[in-house]
Order: structure tokens, then sequence, then C-alpha cells
């Protein structure tokens, strides 16, 4: 770590060297992660991308950014594990033997099952300690959800990487995960990284509940690029339907169910309106089932993931947004949705649930409209009043792009990340200098 990343220049001239860690790379529902590294490279700064998983199939439908930025050249995936056991195994004993010629200390650790246990069964610690055997020194390893950040710091911990360790908390990572793990899971973590944000203020309080230094704590929001969203007012045709729109993977805590229920009360109501539906996921069957079973498959369709430019172009020709979160059986929560900022930026009024991080986006009667969890009723209603009252959103909308211009723009919230960078880096030359 060169010593003098705060002296003769300006801590705002170093460029830094980072190691992005992520469970999989480049994904449609993270483009978060796609905003923050080409924010980055605009900065000047270096950017490597390490995902614990193999190439998603459905690269192809992420930003073009992705291109543009020829992101993929920048990202380090594992040796492909064969489902043969037999080939498998010898996969792993051939990485193996090259770690043990050059990093032995990093193989025994990485196969320790005792502390790591289903990581270590799965092989995955030691795929990415294959990656780093050349050592490559790094100013940040910024590791996208705690869950990354648990998978990373063994490999911190036996000298694979070099820098200070920052962790960014989502979603599932301080919600479903802790329910499934226990909330002592990230003791350790919380221990030894240099800093922590969240996404929302929303997870940022329940992640000082579990002990986290508040010292080395903040929230950094997701930001969006203001560039690819125009602002408009709605201007509905009297004499044609309503057109929703949700946008968001088909599982549990995104709750469509509801909406859907609620659409077809607005059917049995009398009202005209179409839904569309954005997103793929495992509850595509169920939901499918569930427009049969209510006979509303002639105005819902599921349209399966969409790139995003398409996404933008489905967002022009709609006249509200539907956000219908709730959290899921399993304990998973959302924090603030994309899609609700990018409908917020381009004048389509927002119903959505007071779930999670959600209020702390959408407010209710300011910015939005919220209604109570799994509440197909209290959804219909509000739609009502939106179609009865085509006009009433005009000042709600005007004050939501306002808000996410302040609150959500990338091109600041990055440079807050570089900011969280360098106090991180702080923190680490403190921490190594009293360790001497």
């Amino acid at each position: 770590m060169p010593n003098d990343l705060f002296e003769a220049g300006g801590a705002g001239e170093t460029k830094l060297r980072v190691a992005m860690f992520v469970h999989r790379f480049p994904l449609v529902s993270e483009t978060f992660v796609i905003n923050q590294v080409v924010g980055l490279m605009r900065l000047g700064h270096e950017v490597d991308i390490y995902s614990f998983g193999a190439q998603p199939p459905n690269a192809a439908l992420t930003q073009p950014d992705v291109a543009q930025y020829r992101l993929l050249e920048r990202t380090k995936y594992p040796p492909a594990s064969p489902r043969d056991g037999l080939r498998f195994l010898r996969c792993g004993v051939r990485q193996a033997a090259t770690l043990l010629r050059s990093q032995p200390k990093a193989l025994a650790r990485s196969l320790d099952l005792v502390s790591h246990r289903r990581e270590a069964l799965l092989l995955r610690l030691l795929s990415m300690a294959w990656l780093l055997r050349d050592r490559k020194t790094y100013d940040v390893v910024h590791c996208q959800f705690g869950t990354v950040g648990r998978m990373v710091l063994p490999l911190l911990e036996c000298g694979l990487l070099n820098g200070a360790l920052v962790v960014a908390f989502r979603g599932s990572d301080i919600s479903q995960y802790l329910k499934q793990r226990g909330e002592r899971i990230y003791d350790g973590l919380l221990r030894r990284g240099d800093y922590f944000f969240t996404n929302c203020y929303y997870f940022q309080r329940r992640l000082m509940a579990l002990g986290c230094d508040p010292q080395r704590l903040e929230a950094l929001y997701s930001g969006i690029d203001f560039n690819k969203f125009r602002f408009s007012f709605r201007q509905r045709r009297l004499d044609g339907p309503v057109h929703l729109i949700t946008v968001g993977r088909l599982v549990e805590k995104k709750g469509i169910a509801f909406a859907i229920r609620a659409v077809a009360q607005l059917l049995q109501d009398g009202y005209a309106v179409e839904y569309i539906i954005v997103g793929e996921g495992e509850l595509r069957a169920q939901l499918e089932a569930l427009v049969a079973e209510l006979k509303v498959a002639h105005v819902v369709r599921l349209l399966g993931a969409k790139a995003h430019g398409e996404i933008v172009e489905l967002l022009k020709q709609a006249d509200i947004f539907l956000g219908p979160s709730v959290t899921a059986s399993t304990g998973d929560e959302d924090a603030m949705p994309n899609s609700h900022k990018e409908a917020m930026a381009m004048g389509v009024p927002v119903v959505a649930t007071r779930h999670g991080g959600i209020p702390d986006l959408v407010r209710h009667n300011v910015s939005g409209y919220l209604v109570p969890e799994r509440d197909a009723r209290a959804i219909a209603e509000c739609l009502k009043h939106l179609i009865n009252h085509p006009d009433a959103a005009h000042e709600i909308v005007t004050e939501a792009r306002e808000q996410v211009e302040r609150e959500f723009d990338l091109a600041r919230l990055n440079h807050q990340l570089v900011e969280i960078y360098r106090k991180a880096i702080r923190h680490r030359l403190k921490r190594i200098k009293e360790s001497t």
C-alpha cells in the first residue's frame, strides 16, 4: 500500500486500484454494480471484477455499458466446475497443485472446512484463490453484499489479497441471510472490515444493531444516470386502458401476486387496464397460474427479462408504476429498487408498499403513494384514485423527479463512493500502524 495516498497532490488526484468482488457478473438485476464500475473508470480509477460464479447466460441483457467499457474483459471467472464428480475432483486437484507450488498457505486456508464449511466444501474459495495466485496488489477490496465479504475475508487473511476491505450490504444479505444463519454470522467481518455501507438507512440501522462501528458505516444510495430518463407528464387517452407496469424479478419479495389480484379487482369494478410485468424468476409458473385462475390473461402479460433500453421504452408508455414489495417468508427484504427511481425520474406515478427501505425513497403523498404490504385491495383503491383523477399526480411526479435528482445522481454518488474508499484506506493504514 502506497503511503503517499493522502500527501502531495491531494487525495482527489490519486488514482486507486480496486478489486470488485461479486456473486455473479453481469446480472440484469444488479445494474448498480455496472454503474459503480463504470463510474470509477470514468473517474480514472482501475477496476478488476472477480465473480464467484460463472458468466450468466443472459449477459447480453445488461446495460450497453458492459460492451462499451469492455467489462467482461475486466472480469475474472473461476474455472468451470464440471458436473461429473470425477472430473470436478480432477479439476480441484489441478488447482490445488498449482497453489501448493506458489501459495501453500492460501491452499490450506481455502480448504479449511471447519472455518468455512459450505464455501470450502464447494471449492469456491479454492477457485477464487486460484484466480488470485498472482497476488496482485489493490488499494481497495470492495465486496458487493455481506455474503461476498464473508467469502473474501479468508483470502485477505491468508495474504492472497491486499487492500482496504469495503463491504456493501444491499438486501438479502442483511435480511434473509441473517434469518438463515443467525445474527452473529457477520461478527468476524464487522471486526475486520475497514468500512461498510448500506444502500438505505433502513439497512444501516439494522447493521448498527448487529454491532457495526458507526464510525465505519454510512448509507450510500445506488444512483441512476438521469441522461437516460427523460421526464414527462403522463398524457393518458381517456378512451383507452390505463397502462400499468412492474419491473422486478419474479420472486416472493417483489409481491407481484398482490398487484395481479389488484388488477383483477379493478376489472371487476369496471376499470379498463393493461398490466405488463417485466422480469424473470422462480415464480413465473406460479404467477402464470394465478393469471389464469383470475381470468385476467387478456390484460396481464409477463414479458420476461428485457434489456435496459427496452425497459426505458416500456416506461415511456406506462401510466402508473406498481412496486408491491413484501417481506418474503425467508425474511428477504427490498431496499430502494432502481426500477422505482427510474419510473420517478421519468414522471411515472409510483404506487409502492411500506416495506424495507422503500419509504425512504417513495414518500407518501409527496413523491409517490404507499400502501400496506400484501394488501391487494389497498393497491386497487390507490389505483382507482389515480385513474379517476388523472391530473392529481402532477405535483407528486414533479417532486419525485426533483427528489431523485437531489438524492440519486449517479455521478455524485460515485464521487461519494471514492471518498468511502479513502476513509477505508485511512482506517487500514491506522490499523497497520497500531499493530506494528
